[in-house]
């Protein structure tokens, strides 16, 4: 939430920042997608 602050109120100026808020974010996206997938699998075994 820090992150995405600082980001917002640089208005994307420094890289770094720029960078780190892209990659948290996509490693949201990573785990949001892996829990899916485990939790779809484990919907199938137990049908």
């Amino acid at each position: 939430m820090l992150l995405g602050t600082a980001t917002f109120r640089l208005h994307l100026q420094v890289e770094l920042l720029t960078v780190a808020h892209q990659g948290v974010g996509a490693a949201l996206l990573g785990v949001l997608a892996a829990f899916t997938v485990l939790a779809w699998r484990d919907r199938l075994a137990a049908a």
